[in-house]
């Protein structure tokens, strides 16, 4: 049936068929939309047969087809080395051998009652591998060496052979196989045994005409012996075992020879495995000509961006002992690869060979990749000088605006927001930029302007100039990141359908062209959009797909980053379990990567978990690992202010210190908080200083502080955090008449603004405050109607713990327990 997406699909197809320059990006376009008609299933069988190149281009395209919920399922041949292992986000199963135990059932079920199955299984027990496919090889051996017997009798087993069996070792056995095979038959298994690859039935014959005129033949009866594997005609053919193959090939006295003369057999084979052929140059000691014989692959490769599978094959080369012309051309290519996938601590190896090993003269282009790999290694300021040093030494126009970009970008990493300014303003004199060029420039200065000035007028306006410039020449991925950074201004100004317009076409770019990274970026970005608004349920759906995303392509940062967000979500609707298991994740994560300024973040989140739950033991240990790592990784002042906000909330609900807190110290803490973007801190922080107000009876700071407009724009777009404040503004009217209107109203306020929101812990609290302002009117009736969702709130969330312990701690914490304590107290004197 044809519909829409269909069409699109077909489509995309058809496009692709036309593409003149195939890649792995264009192929991905093709498959992205092929997948939104419907999920189906991939079967690959013998994955690891497959082409290098196909396997490369399949690495790519598995990711795509993951994330639209394909499944995919390889198939690997056992007697060839795994290919699966660059193979992301993936589940793998082995066929396990049968116990022994399993062996006469199995027999019984598969073989005809008149086998001797006792035998059998006693001799399978001792010598097969039991796997149930390579127990009919060993049938098949016994049958060869005259063990087990087929007769007019019967079939039978020779007790007296099989008694000898245990003391015969399997090198014997072989030697016995092949003890009577023509010259030949040997010379033709000695070629096999030596071919790393599988050759199908051409193959076969094209290289053995070098030996024999009669290679069907041969073959043919090298199959009847049961000593080569040859389903089909064109099927591929191998050695029936393993171990026969590595016992005939230790048995080649000159390997050295026969590897070369196989490498000039095979190397005129058009579309022969470049690998293999170069293989055997390698074994035959001919190094020049292993590296020489892949320089068509290379280059095919190229052309299709297989970059990782180019990685493998020149990480192989710089190990062979190549003649110094070829051994420096090979590590410049490889420089070349690794700027494209960013592995700059094989790079700087590399350079420092060529350097030092080598004796290399480096010119401008070693040099500029020097640099650029410095900075992107972390030693910004040594790459910053060679690339200055640079600027001023090269004339060629196009090299020396590329190197200034890379100085722009590194000055504005290193916030040298001056210097960065001075680069672009150089930039932007220069005559006959490319789109690309201008559109790098200004996207820089929105940067500058927003890292700097936190100007968003101003950055907005220079990313409009950047996406006008990537628009000109149609650069999809630079249009779409683009347009994030417009998106996220957007949203910074309050308009959020403006913000969702840009997102929605990134996204929409992203899915065209398979950019996964950046899909799931934005997707993270979005959520956290959301999450602002208190939409968290379908944040934590956003969040869901980006990790998926991320898990899937490999990317741990991102993954790390979505966890901590998804995490804090879970934590603000009561989800505890979840989001501390996410937390501790993304710690692990960023432990494993270095990455303290996130692995901080992630102690931070668990230590603020803790401290909402109730759990003083757990809040103070992440405490204390968030202000270890604070000081020994030097980390900057945002963490320093999520230290003391920490310590606040530790002290004010599970140190019970109330009457020890500095007023204007918290006052501070809020004041600062409120400078920051997490909104979330804002309001718990905010909660603790108004009841400190009040406990110290200075109800006009609270009040002024909750009128503060800065403190009034948290609750923009986000009905929980104006109940929160209205709530805070009720209790300071219970003690102090500011004469805006009764404290009631404030609470039915928060309590109409959290109807229809998600359920938080807010929730719980403003439920709670209106039962006891109802009941002491004695509105009994009206009291137990919230009574009963304030219970029935901890209840809930309790239950939603796993932790046996934690739930404790949680239903002990003070004011659930004084809540609890009221409810019981309370509800019977109704009666």
């Amino acid at each position: 049936m044809q519909n829409e997406e269909s069409g699109k699909a077909l489509e995309a197809l058809q496009m692709f068929k036309k593409e003149r320059d195939l890649n792995i990006e264009t192929f991905i376009a093709a498959f992205a939309e092929i997948c939104k008609v419907k999920n189906f299933i991939l079967i690959i069988d013998d994955f690891n047969l497959l082409d290098d190149v196909v396997k490369e281009v399949l690495y790519h395209i598995f990711p795509a087809l993951q994330v639209t919920g394909c499944k995919i399922v390889l198939f690997e041949d056992q007697a060839v080395s795994s290919s699966v292992e660059a193979v992301p986000n993936k589940t793998e199963h082995q066929l396990s051998p049968l116990l022994p135990g399993d062996i006469p059932l199995f027999l019984k079920e598969n073989y005809a009652g008149y086998f001797p199955q006792k035998q059998l299984a006693s001799l399978l027990e001792k010598f097969a591998d039991l796997f149930p496919g390579n127990i009919l090889l060993f049938l098949n051996e016994l049958v060869a060496n005259k063990i087990l017997i087929f007769s007019h009798e019967g079939i039978s087993v020779d007790e007296e052979i099989s008694g000898k069996l245990s003391s015969v070792s399997q090198g014997a056995l072989f030697k016995k196989r092949i003890a009577h095979l023509s010259k030949k038959e040997k010379a033709v298994l000695a070629l096999l045994s030596a071919v790393d690859v599988e050759l199908n039935l051409e193959q076969t014959k094209t290289i053995l005409k070098n030996f024999t005129d009669d290679t069907e033949a041969i073959l043919s009866c090298l199959q009847k012996k049961n000593l080569l594997r040859m389903p089909t005609p064109n099927s591929f053919n191998h050695l029936i075992y393993s171990g026969l193959k590595f016992f005939i090939y230790s048995g080649i006295a000159d390997k050295v020879g026969h590897h070369k003369k196989i490498a000039s057999i095979v190397h005129a084979i058009p579309g022969f495995f470049p690998n293999e052929v170069s293989r055997h140059y390698e074994l035959g000691k001919e190094f020049d000509e292993a590296y020489l014989c892949l320089k068509t692959e290379i280059n095919r490769a190229s052309e299709l961006s297989a970059f990782l599978y180019l990685t493998k094959i020149f990480s192989r080369l710089i190990k062979l002992p190549l003649s110094e012309k070829y051994a420096i051309e090979v590590r410049k290519v490889f420089l070349q690869i690794l700027q494209k996938t960013g592995d700059s601590g094989l790079a700087l190896h590399i350079l420092e060979e060529l350097e030092l090993d080598f004796h290399v003269k480096f010119d401008h282009k070693l040099m500029t990749l020097k640099g650029v790999f410095l900075i992107a290694s972390g030693a910004v300021e040594a790459g910053k000088k060679i690339l200055i040093r640079q600027v001023e030494m090269i004339t060629n126009k196009h090299n020396r605006i590329e190197i200034l970009l890379e100085i722009a970008n590194a000055n504005l990493n290193t916030n040298l927001y001056d210097e960065t300014k001075i680069v672009l303003d150089q930039l932007l004199k220069y005559e006959g930029l490319t789109c690309e060029q201008k559109g790098k420039v200004f996207n820089i200065n929105g940067l500058l302007e927003l890292y700097k000035n936190n100007n968003a007028e101003k950055a907005f306006s220079f990313f409009s100039l950047a996406l006008n410039e990537f628009t000109k020449s149609d650069l999809k991925q630079r249009i779409a990141r683009v347009q994030v950074n417009l998106g996220n201004i957007c949203s910074m100004k309050g308009d959020n359908a403006r913000a969702e317009q840009y997102w929605n076409s990134s996204l929409s770019i992203n899915n065209s062209i398979g950019d996964l990274e950046q899909e799931a970026l934005l997707l993270m970005n979005y959520g956290i959009y959301l999450f602002d608004t208190a939409n968290y349920e379908k944040a934590n759906e956003l969040y869901k797909n980006a990790k998926n995303i991320f898990q899937t392509i490999g990317k741990k940062n991102g993954l790390g980053l979505t966890l901590l967000n998804s995490g804090e979500t879970h934590l603000i609707i009561c989800e505890y379990s979840t989001a501390i298991e996410e937390f501790l994740r993304a710690a692990n994560i960023f432990h494993s990567t270095e990455n303290k300024e996130e692995e901080a973040s992630a102690y931070f989140f668990l230590a603020k978990t803790f401290i909402v739950i109730g759990n003083i033991v757990e809040a103070k240990h992440y405490a204390d690992r968030y202000e270890k790592l604070i000081t020994e990784g030097k980390l900057g002042e945002k963490h320093l202010l999520q230290l003391t906000f920490i310590n606040a909330l530790y002290n004010y609900y599970l140190n019970f210190s109330r009457k020890e807190t500095d007023g204007v110290e918290l006052r501070s803490l809020c004041n600062a908080l409120l400078e920051t973007d997490n909104r979330y801190d804002s309001v718990l922080a905010s909660m603790i200083y108004v009841d400190h107000c009040i406990d110290e009876e200075k109800y006009k700071d609270g009040f002024s502080f909750l009128m503060n407009k800065k403190y009034a724009g948290l609750s923009t777009g986000n009905k929980i955090y104006d109940a929160v404040r209205s709530h805070l503004l009720g209790k300071l009217e219970i003690h102090h008449r500011f004469g805006e209107k009764p404290f009631i109203d404030y609470f039915n306020d928060a309590y109409e603004s959290l109807k229809e929101e998600s359920i938080t812990e807010f929730t719980r609290i403003v439920l709670s405050m209106l039962g006891k302002i109802y009941f002491e009117r004695n509105l009994f009736s009206k009291a137990e109607e919230f009574f009963n969702l304030t219970e029935g709130l901890i209840v809930f969330f309790s239950k939603n713990i796993s932790d046996d312990s934690l739930r404790e701690s949680y239903l002990s914490k003070k004011e659930r327990r004084e809540d609890l304590q009221f409810i019981m107290n309370s509800l019977p004197l109704k009666l």
